[in-house]
């Protein structure tokens, strides 16, 4: 019964793991996009990532769980476990991190790309209305 516990407990982790690893290089990317819809599909990327994370979490606390359970009752490979579960509570809190990181970079392009977006469209104006206001056509009052 202990050995099998302890498979499914190791078994669980290392699928966790691998999760959050695969999720971990979503939360690094360095991309923030090139223009303003750019930063805006990656922004959706991330709300997606962020929900994942999100619905992921019981599943994670629920291997956590699993092996603190097994380390308090004196389990025969207690300290593995113990030290798998620091293991994973680590990545877990590092994933959170990341993401978090991401968001406050992608908030920080879409300003900037927003920004861009509206002085691009003041210059514009402000080109189209210096062409009227040096005209030489005065128009014609009429008497």
């Amino acid at each position: 019964e202990a050995s099998h516990r302890l498979q499914q407990f190791y078994s669980s982790a290392e699928e966790e793991e691998s999760w959050m690893k695969e999720k971990e290089q979503l939360a690094t990317m360095a991309d923030t996009g090139h223009d303003l819809n750019g930063t805006r599909h990656l922004m959706k990327k991330l709300e997606a990532l962020e929900a994942e994370i999100s619905g992921r979490e019981t599943r994670v606390q629920s291997v956590i769980t699993s092996g603190k359970e097994m380390h308090q009752n004196g389990h025969y490979a207690s300290r593995a476990i113990n030290s798998r579960v620091q293991f994973v509570q680590e990545k877990w809190q590092r994933l959170r991190q990341l993401a978090a990181a991401r968001r406050q970079r992608l908030e920080e392009a879409l300003q900037a790309q927003q920004y861009y977006a509206d002085s691009n469209e003041a210059e514009y104006w402000m080109k189209e209305k210096e062409q009227l206001a040096s005209s030489d056509d005065y128009g014609h009052d009429e008497i």
